[in-house]
């Protein structure tokens, strides 16, 4: 069993939150128009957004689980991700 200790609770809260500011960023960036783009390079996927941002791996993952945002199809082969995301509309709940 692991314990956290109060520093390393601290740390991980700071990644969560610079992870939800950095995802509605770009959430707020589609929203008005900007297009989530998929490249796949020897070093693994890269994600940017048609203004030329690059987001992280991690963060696109969060993005990409929006229900306001749509894959445009365009994957190269079958079972993989769209190289094209854009904003579709608000959730709603």
């Amino acid at each position: 069993m692991i314990i956290h200790t109060a520093t390393s609770l601290r740390a991980n809260h700071r990644r969560v939150q610079v992870r939800i500011k950095s995802a509605a960023s770009v959430l707020n960036a589609m929203k008005h128009g900007a297009a989530l783009h998929l490249t796949f390079t020897k070093y693994g996927p890269r994600w940017s957004l048609s203004t030329g941002h690059q987001i992280t791996d991690d963060v696109a993952k969060l993005i990409t689980t929006s229900s306001s945002v749509v894959d445009c199809g365009g994957s190269l082969f079958n079972g993989l991700p769209g190289q094209v995301w854009r904003w579709w509309s608000e959730a709603v709940s």
